[in-house]
């Protein structure tokens, strides 16, 4: 059972804490300053905890007010944009918040996104960036906390509180600018030189994996370039800054196109996988099940971008 104080003593907190003045939340809520100061006893006396004090006449925010109160304004937010969804769409539509990577949000699914919208043009798209700490895992919380309806995502699947649905394998690809064709050969038979390997800096460990599962000795260099998100080694990568180990489904466009050459019989297949996750109890809302049901049907989601394989399970609770 939830442990929830009553929406109108909320609502009155939120009003008072944002004007830090009882008689303009009196105001703005057409009530009288009496009736906001016993609604706000009455929570702190729930609560057990003082949200406001006096300073000098003036009225400011506890510390646990302060806490409290960034909890309230994100609830309330959302259950005004549900409202106003609801009354829009009346659950047939609406707005739907996508969480992704960076890269693979800009590069593989806005590509995407006009299939989408021409299938289902009662469903509006926000895409927001999700948080890409890869030494902890996603969960539930982080859904809520960023606002996010689905989120598409890389791990090992073992994450708790949401619901996953494997799209694919990550697949690293040593690649190159057509212009060093030679240096992209020589690192194919393991003479590559150090100083012309790009580096990931949040994934500094994949050049030797690479190396390793080649069973090719790796001597760490020192690395004349290191870029931070996969989006800058790819264009790095293209302006012939030097070899870069990058996944297959972040440059499969350029690959075709020739932009990019690949080792593609040297890859390094990865444990993660890529996956989209949403809140288990919001399996069935149309928005997200329309999302989920295109996603897993596009050529994308079901087989790798330039190498084609077998369609892609779904795996159910997480």
């Amino acid at each position: 059972m939830r442990m929830l104080p009553p929406l109108n003593a909320v609502r009155t907190f939120e009003c008072a804490a944002r004007h830090l003045s009882f008689t303009k939340a009196a105001e703005e809520l057409c009530v009288t300053p009496g009736a906001v100061s016993r609604a706000i006893a009455g929570l702190e006396e729930r609560l057990q905890t003082p949200l406001f004090s006096q300073h000098k006449r003036r009225l400011q925010l506890t510390a646990a007010g302060r806490a409290y109160l960034f909890h309230v304004t994100q609830a309330l937010d959302r259950l005004s944009l549900g409202t106003d969804e609801l009354l829009q769409h009346r659950g047939e539509g609406g707005l739907l918040t996508i969480g992704a990577l960076p890269t693979l949000g800009s590069r593989w699914l806005i590509p995407k996104l006009q299939d989408f919208q021409r299938r289902y043009p009662n469903i509006s798209v926000e895409v927001k960036t999700t948080p890409s700490d890869f030494s902890k895992a996603f969960t539930e919380l982080d859904l809520n906390e960023h606002g996010l309806d689905v989120a598409l995502y890389i791990g090992q699947g073992d994450w708790s509180g949401v619901r996953r649905h494997k799209l694919f394998q990550e697949r690293l690809l040593p690649v190159a600018a057509p212009s060093l064709r030679e240096e992209l050969e020589a690192l194919g038979r393991g003479e590559a030189d150090p100083g012309r390997l790009l580096l990931h800096s949040t994934r500094p460990h994949v050049w030797a994996h690479w190396f390793e599962a080649q069973g090719f000795d790796f001597t760490t260099p020192t690395w004349r370039a290191r870029f931070e998100h996969y989006y800058m080694v790819i264009e790095a990568a293209m302006h012939g800054l030097g070899v870069a180990l990058l996944p297959e489904v972040l440059v499969a466009q350029e690959l075709r196109s020739g932009a990019l050459l690949a080792l593609s019989e040297r890859d390094l297949p990865q444990a993660e996988n890529y996956y989209l996750l949403h809140h288990p109890a919001r399996s069935e809302e149309n928005k997200i099940r329309a999302f989920r049901d295109w996603l897993m049907r596009t050529e994308g989601a079901r087989e790798s971008p330039v190498l084609k394989g077998k369609p892609a399970d779904v795996e159910k609770d997480g």
